[in-house]
């Protein structure tokens, strides 16, 4: 049996770091990179503080979301629990990137409060998944108003259609042939259908992500706009229902290390596409790159303070030790 080279997190990191680099500096040789430079440097501080608790509040809803659905599984988590969770695995997507990513410590960290490891997986599955069902919702309505203003309702109405019949087949045809597999059997593939074709059974909390996730999506590219503001970019909210989505779908590309130069580059491809200035979208990715890392502290932060609190008990134990003992 032939085993296949595989890749080392370390070197796997190195190489997102080098294409990150290269998209980097073929982007800048490409647009006006003095006219970034300025944009950036001039930026409104007060706005830029702004988005950055925008951010912040994006993460409480974020976790609200992942709590309703772990409260469906009858997780025996709390709001504060997956809160912190999920502030400390986006500084781990930032931060610390590499094969066992953020999403792999929300599953890891919450298995304790769920029955099985599937159990958590399936929680972050689905909500990763009802994330892109509404992104992509937004996109599309975006450039039907856009560019086929006469048929926004119809192309809309298409899109709803096709989600429908996707999420009829998955609760009743697909769902039905998985559960025919044993799931010792199929422990990774089966088993893992079976929880997800469970998890997303119409109920009121279904209905509760979707709502939350559309809230978290256009507040995205609500803070965008407020990007847009603080560095004085030319572009409109509605071209940012149609870049923003695009963009963040391109970004689930995992070729670099989070998305830095994916993102900037993309960006810069549909300002231009759109009639507007290259130069100002790489202002806009780059700017939600930085932003990113500035909100994403406060999860070091907590993993910081957790470290000290673990600390203290020890410490204390050793000094009670020492003066334990006889003289």
């Amino acid at each position: 049996m032939i085993r296949m080279p595989t890749i080392s997190g370390r070197t796997l990191t190195i190489i997102k770091i080098l294409i990150s680099v290269l998209l980097l500096t073929l982007l800048f040789t490409w647009i006006n990179t003095d006219q970034v430079l300025d944009l950036m440097a001039h930026a409104d501080v007060g706005l830029l503080a702004v988005a950055a608790l925008c951010l912040i509040g994006q993460t409480a809803i974020a976790s609200l979301k992942w709590y309703v659905l772990l409260k469906g599984q009858g997780a025996t988590s709390t709001y504060a629990t997956t809160l912190r969770i999920l502030f400390i695995s986006r500084f781990i997507n930032l931060f610390a990137p590499g094969t066992v990513g953020g999403d792999a410590y929300r599953v890891v960290s919450i298995r304790s409060h769920t029955k099985a490891l599937r159990g958590a997986l399936t929680s972050v599955i689905v909500d990763r998944g009802s994330g892109i069902v509404v992104l992509a919702a937004i996109g599309i309505a975006g450039v039907s108003q856009i560019y086929f203003p006469d048929y926004a309702m119809e192309i809309i109405g298409a899109y709803l259609a096709l989600v429908i019949v996707g999420y009829l087949l998955a609760i009743g045809p697909i769902r039905s042939f998985v559960y025919r597999f044993d799931r010792d059997a199929f422990y990774r593939v089966a088993g893992l259908l079976q929880q997800v074709t469970d998890a997303i059974q119409p109920s009121w909390r279904l209905l509760a992500v979707f709502g939350i996730s559309t809230v978290f999506q256009l507040n995205i590219v609500w803070i965008s706009w407020i990007y847009a503001q603080a560095t004085a970019i030319t572009v409109n909210l509605a071209q940012l229902f149609i870049i923003i989505p695009a963009t963040y779908m391109v970004e689930l590309i995992p070729i670099t290390i989070s998305g830095i130069g994916l993102r900037e580059g993309t960006m810069a491809v549909l300002f231009q596409q759109m009639g507007l200035v290259a130069s100002h979208g790489v202002v806009l990715g780059l700017t939600i790159s930085i932003m990113r890392y500035v909100s994403g502290i406060v999860g070091g932060l907590i993993l910081a303070w957790e470290a000290i609190a673990r600390r203290r008990p020890r410490h204390r134990s050793k000094l009670q030790e020492r003066s334990e003992k006889p003289v």
